[in-house]
């Protein structure tokens, strides 16, 4: 017998805003909000590096 998957009557977005998860981070085209990795801890805090532009971080090799 299955049992069935119940939903939650808020959106995760409302759990992850009130947990304090969201950070923003710096994009090439602006500033956009972006959650922590599922996995905390509580002496530090994980890094949130602003995104590379495409190929910003790669070495052409053609």
């Amino acid at each position: 017998m299955a049992v069935p998957f119940i939903f939650p009557a808020w959106p995760s977005s409302v759990v992850w805003k009130r947990e304090n998860r969201w950070r923003d981070v710096e994009t090439p085209v602006g500033q956009i909000q972006a959650l922590l990795r599922p996995a905390t801890f509580e002496t530090f805090e994980a890094r949130m590096d602003p995104i590379p532009r495409m190929w910003e971080n790669t070495t052409r090799k053609f």
